[in-house]
């Protein structure tokens, strides 16, 4: 008779034990997604400013993420823009939407310049934010120019001008009694594109030079009106759009020298 109980009672306890190991296995049902259905970027041209009156233009792209119709505000310092993106997995993009122009208090505090933007959607938001390097430079002196960095100078028209550009040594900073390469450059920005001549030629001048046989060295360049770009990329020899560098300011033009000098402009009329 031990027998008859023992093995019943031993098979329920099993049962038993294995009920909740077995509870454990069941699917848990499906957490709730939690990601946005939308993401959105930011692009700030230029990336370097450098005087009040440099302009900031910013470029917004918003994708869908979804698989459905999703409606949008996008949101900025000065603005909002409602948006949908009908295609599933699609991507707008808006190309200058919205811009800052630097201001005297942005350069005398000289940190990068912060843009952002804000995408609001049901149920939630996103956020993007890029920085443009704030880089001071100083108006040119030409009675005194600096070497090895560069000034700005405002002309007072466009068009074709000479830069002759004499060296000037002090004790410190003897001439060399060798010769030695020069620069002297105008772009419209830093970075920039060559202010070369209507021709290709000019908006740079690097060679060998020996003070001796030369006092001055002569600079050809040509400053367009408008937009202020000037005509040869910063890429070396590409011509392509996507060569040439935004420009801040359309009044500014920036000369390199890489020695300490004077310099007189004249007007090539």
């Amino acid at each position: 008779m031990r027998r008859f109980w023992f093995v019943p009672l031993t098979v329920a306890m099993a049962l038993v034990i294995a009920l909740p190991a077995a509870a454990d296995k069941l699917p848990k049902p499906p957490k709730p997604s939690t990601s946005a259905p939308v993401a959105v970027s930011l692009n700030a041209d230029p990336m370097w400013v450098h005087e009040a009156g440099d302009v900031i233009r910013y470029d917004v792209t918003v994708q869908n993420k979804s698989r459905d119709e999703v409606t949008v505000e996008i949101e900025w310092t000065e603005g909002t823009m409602p948006v949908t993106i009908t295609e599933p997995r699609g991507v707008v993009a808006y190309d200058d939407l919205f811009s800052h122009t630097v201001t005297a208090a942005d350069v005398a505090a000289d940190i990068d310049i912060v843009g952002s933007v804000k995408v609001t959607y049901d149920g939630g938001e996103v956020t993007a934010e890029t920085s443009t390097v704030m880089d001071p430079i100083d108006p040119c002196n030409f009675d005194a120019l600096i070497g090895g960095a560069a000034c700005i100078w405002k002309p007072p028209t466009t068009g074709e001008w000479t830069v002759s550009f004499t060296p000037s040594f002090t004790q410190e900073d003897p001439p060399p009694n060798k010769p030695t390469r020069m620069m002297l450059t105008m772009r419209d920005g830093v970075p920039g594109n060559w202010c070369t001549l209507e021709n290709g030629e000019g908006g740079i001048v690097e060679e060998r030079w020996l003070p001796k046989s030369s006092t001055s060295i002569d600079l050809y360049v040509y400053l367009p009106d408008g937009d202020g770009e000037c005509l040869l990329g910063g890429h070396g020899v590409c011509t392509e759009p996507d060569c040439y560098f935004v420009v801040g300011n359309p009044l500014s033009f920036y000369l390199y020298t890489s020695f300490n000098g004077t310099a007189t402009l004249t007007q090539n009329l």
